[in-house]
């Protein structure tokens, strides 16, 4: 298991061995870069990737697709 202190550091860390994470799970609200941008770029490079983003509060960021 990684952990990160806010989203850049995470995507730095994901970056050097993206094959390596079976899941990401990320806060949503996060410093420097929020988590639905880090699913955003990390799915640029690992679609398939499993995603679960948590919250206390997502200040409407969030929107549901189909």
């Amino acid at each position: 298991m990684l952990q990160a202190i806010d989203g850049v550091e995470a995507m730095e860390r994901f970056l050097q061995e993206p094959s390596s994470f079976d899941l990401l799970i990320s806060d949503i609200l996060m410093p420097r870069m929020d988590g639905p941008t880090l699913v955003s770029k990390g799915l640029d490079h690992r679609p398939e990737l499993p995603i679960v983003l948590i919250t206390g509060h997502s200040d409407g960021r969030i929107e549901s697709k189909p």
